[in-house]
């Protein structure tokens, strides 16, 4: 996407200074190919700079309150093996939090003593 959006550029500019400046022709191509080329390489680099946060940033937090709300999540790794590791991580995880969960919802009897 970037590339196509830099031959735009490159191809609006020229074509508007050549065919449209210089040679007076009476079209408004240059204009909107080299705006539009500039719109590309914008979101094409954006879209990179999300993937490469991915990659440089490792550690992937999922919070308590993201998992009650959309249970669902994606985690990113390298290569199959890795995301095995992760996913068994992830379920130990998951289950010792539920335990916690658990003994956090049992009250305990009220122990009152008479003096």
């Amino acid at each position: 996407m970037r590339v196509i959006g830099r031959f735009m550029i490159i191809g609006g500019f020229l074509y508007g200074l050549i065919v449209e400046g210089f040679g007076h022709a009476n079209t408004t191509i240059g204009g909107p190919v080299l705006f539009i080329g500039i719109g590309l390489e914008i979101w094409g680099w954006l879209r990179t700079r999300k993937e490469n946060k991915r990659v440089e940033a490792p550690e992937q937090d999922i919070t308590v309150k993201q998992l009650l709300n959309n249970p669902t999540f994606t985690v990113h790794a390298f290569n199959p093996a890795i995301a095995k590791g992760i996913e068994d991580d992830i379920r130990d995880h998951l289950a010792s939090l539920k335990n916690l969960i658990q003994g956090s919802a049992q009250l305990q009897a009220k122990q009152t003593f008479e003096l």
